[in-house]
């Protein structure tokens, strides 16, 4: 059920708190996975500056993305700014499998 219905009460409380606990688990699970890959990258030897670089990139991706969605919202109303994260959610990832580098781990020489 999309959020928006859900967060103007038309969908009652048992939906929020269904939607919500989903939502958590997927941003815990995307968010320690992502975490895990950037350390299998960096190789053993760079756990600490993988660990720094990836927490300042989640940090900047939430905040830059929480800016332009609202800069959306307020320009065209939140039924554009839901619009707009339904057609990004599917395709930032996609654009990033495609354009990333290789799950190789850096070889620790």
């Amino acid at each position: 059920m999309p959020f928006a219905l859900i967060a103007d009460g038309r969908a009652g409380t048992g939906a929020l708190i269904g939607a919500s606990v989903c939502f958590g688990l997927g941003f815990g699970i995307v968010q320690n996975e992502a975490l895990l890959i950037a350390f299998r990258r960096a190789g053993s030897e760079h756990i600490g500056s993988a660990s720094a670089a990836w927490n300042i990139g989640f940090d900047a991706g939430t905040g830059a993305g929480s800016f332009a969605l609202g800069a959306v919202a307020a320009a065209a109303g939140y039924p554009a700014a839901f619009a707009v994260a339904a057609l990004l959610v599917p395709t930032l990832p996609l654009l990033a499998r495609l354009a990333g580098p290789s799950e190789r781990p850096r070889s620790s020489t």
